[in-house]
C-alpha cells in the first residue's frame, strides 16, 4: 500500500527474458557453467562484458552468453581503438572540400545518417542487441566499405571521417562507456565526458544511395566469381580443356528499361502481391492470367523462370524489386566506381554498354535493370592512343615501394597514372600516392638520391587533374617536359 501511494518513484515498466544460457546451454549449478558479473569483468573486462551481454538477446527470448563472441568482442574493441588512434594521426593529410562530387562520399554520409537513425530507434525501444548491430557491427562494415571505395578514388574525406569518429564513439558509449570515454577525451581531444555528449543529429536517409551501394557490392562479388570460373581449367567428359587466357578487360552490359513483356509481368505481380502475408498467388494462377497478355505470350518459355527470379528478389530485397525502374542510375554507379571495380578484379580496362545498343540481342536477352551481364577478354588497350613507357621511382627511404614501369597515354590525367600504378603494384592499393616531376627532366633522374633530403634536385608535385600531352619529343604536363622518369611518394 505504501509503495502504491508513492508509485511515482517506482519503475515505469518491467521487462523480462527467458532462461539465461551459457554457450547455448541453460545455466545451472549441476553443469558448473555459471559465471558471476565479477568473474566476467575479470575475464572479459567491464566493456567486454557489457558488449557480450548486450549481444546476448532482447525481449522474451533466452539470453545466450557466448564465450567465443565475448572473446571476439574484446578483439574487435581493441582493433577499433587502435584504428581510431591511427586515423586521427592521418587526418591532416586527408582531402577536404565538398563531399557531393563523389558517389562513395555520398554513400558513406548516408550510411552515417542511417546508422544514427536506426540505433536511436533501437535504443529507445531498449533493443540493445539490435542497436549494437546497427550502431557498431554494420557501422564498421560501412566504414570498411568506404575505405575500399575511397582508396580507389581520391582517398577518404576528412570531414566525413571526423563525423564518423564522433558518431561511432557516442552511439557505442551506452554499451562500452570506459573505452569510448578514453577515445573521446584522449584520442580525438574532445572536452568533457562522452556520457554528457549530445546524441549526433541524423540527416535524411536516401534509400536510393543504400540500394546503389548494395548493388555495386553484389555485382563486384558476382563479377569476381565469374572471373574465377573464366580462368580456371574446365573438365568435360574426362578431358581437361585449356583455360582462357587471363583477361585484362571487362565489358559490363546493363539495361535502363525492362522489355515490354517483363514490364507487364512486373505490373501484374505488383497488383497481386499480398503485403500483409508477403506472398504472391500460386504459379498456376499467375500463369493462367499472364499467358493472356499479348506482350507476354511470345515469351512463355522465359516467363516462369523470370517470375521465380522476381519472387526470390522480393524475399531478399523487399517489394521495391517490383518497380519497373531502379531508383538509381546503374551506369553512373559503375562509371563513378570504375577504379574500384578494376582493382577488385585486377583488370586494366572497363567498357559499359547499354543492352539496347548491343549488336547481339540474343546474347543480352536476359539483361534487365539490376541484373547486368559481364564479358571478359584479353585485348590491346587504347590501340589508337599514343603512349610512352615511363619509369616511376619511389624517393622515400626505408619503404617497401620501389620503381615501376607504367604506360602513360596521351590525355591521361595524373589521377589515371596513379590508378594504373595501384593496379600494377598491389602494395599501393590502399595508399595515398603523390607524383612529382623533375624540373630538369634530363639531368634530374641522373642525380644520386639523397635519402635524408628526398625532395632535392627540384622536384615539383603534379596536380591530380593535370593532363598528360604526348609529343614525339616526349610527354608533357602543363607544357613542362615530363621526361622518361618521374617520382612518387606514399603515405
Amino acid at each position: 500500500k505504501q509503495w502504491y501511494q508513492r508509485r511515482v518513484r517506482g519503475p515505469r515498466s518491467v521487462r523480462a527474458n527467458g532462461h539465461l544460457l551459457m554457450d547455448g546451454e541453460k545455466m545451472s549449478k549441476s553443469l558448473g557453467n555459471i559465471i558471476s558479473l565479477a568473474q566476467g569483468v575479470q575475464i572479459y573486462s567491464a566493456d567486454g562484458m557489457r558488449l557480450a551481454l548486450a549481444d546476448a538477446g532482447d525481449v522474451l527470448e533466452d539470453a545466450n552468453f557466448n564465450t567465443k563472441q565475448a572473446n571476439a568482442g574484446i578483439l574487435r574493441l581493441h582493433t577499433f581503438a587502435e584504428w581510431v588512434t591511427e586515423i586521427v594521426a592521418q587526418l591532416p593529410t586527408m582531402r577536404t572540400g565538398p563531399t557531393s562530387s563523389h558517389l562513395y562520399d555520398r554513400i558513406f554520409a548516408n550510411d552515417i545518417n542511417r546508422a544514427l537513425s536506426q540505433t536511436d530507434t533501437h535504443f529507445g525501444n531498449t533493443m540493445f542487441r539490435e542497436g549494437l548491430k546497427t550502431g557498431f557491427y554494420e557501422f564498421l562494415s560501412a566504414r570498411d566499405r568506404y575505405k575500399e571505395l575511397a582508396a580507389a578514388g581520391l582517398g577518404m574525406h576528412r570531414g566525413l571521417v571526423e563525423r564518423y569518429l564522433r558518431a561511432q564513439i557516442i552511439i557505442l558509449a551506452p554499451i562500452c562507456p570506459h573505452m569510448c570515454d578514453y577515445l573521446w577525451r584522449e584520442v580525438i581531444g574532445e572536452s568533457g565526458s562522452v556520457v554528457g555528449a549530445a546524441w549526433p543529429e541524423a540527416g535524411p536517409v536516401d534509400d536510393s544511395l543504400t540500394k546503389a551501394s548494395e548493388h555495386l557490392m553484389e555485382c563486384v562479388h558476382d563479377f569476381r566469381i565469374k572471373l574465377i570460373n573464366y580462368t580456371k581449367p574446365n573438365t568435360k567428359k574426362g578431358k581437361t580443356i585449356t583455360p582462357n587466357e587471363p583477361p585484362n578487360s571487362i565489358t559490363i552490359i546493363y539495361a535502363n528499361d525492362y522489355p515490354a513483356w517483363q514490364e507487364k509481368t512486373l505490373d501484374y505481380l505488383k497488383s497481386t502481391y499480398n503485403a500483409a502475408e508477403n506472398s504472391f498467388p500460386d504459379n498456376k494462377a499467375l500463369l493462367q492470367h499472364l499467358k493472356t497478355i499479348p506482350e507476354v505470350k511470345p515469351f512463355m518459355k522465359k516467363l516462369m523462370p523470370f517470375v521465380a527470379y522476381v519472387k526470390e528478389q522480393v524475399a531478399v530485397k523487399g517489394v521495391s524489386v517490383l518497380e519497373s525502374h531502379l531508383s538509381f542510375s546503374e551506369r553512373d554507379v559503375f562509371l563513378q566506381n570504375k577504379e574500384y571495380i578494376l582493382r577488385s578484379l585486377d583488370l586494366d580496362d572497363i567498357q559499359l554498354v547499354e543492352s539496347a545498343s548491343h549488336p547481339d540481342q540474343k546474347l543480352v536477352a536476359d539483361v534487365c535493370p539490376g541484373k547486368p551481364m559481364c564479358k571478359f577478354e584479353k585485348r590491346s588497350l587504347n590501340p589508337d592512343t599514343p603512349s610512352k613507357m615511363t619509369r616511376v621511382v619511389n624517393i622515400q627511404p626505408c619503404t617497401p615501394h620501389f620503381s615501376l614501369d607504367v604506360p602513360v597515354f596521351d590525355t591521361d590525367t595524373v589521377e589515371d597514372v596513379i590508378a594504373r600504378m595501384k593496379r600494377t603494384d598491389r602494395k599501393l592499393k590502399t595508399k595515398q600516392v603523390t607524383l612529382y616531376r623533375y624540373v630538369d627532366s634530363a639531368k634530374g633522374p641522373r642525380q644520386m638520391l639523397a635519402f635524408d633530403q628526398p625532395m632535392m634536385w627540384n622536384k615539383r608535385q603534379l596536380d591530380l587533374d593535370s593532363t598528360v600531352e604526348y609529343e614525339e619529343a616526349g610527354l608533357k604536363v602543363g607544357g613542362k617536359p615530363l621526361g622518361d622518369t618521374i617520382c612518387y611518394t606514399v603515405s
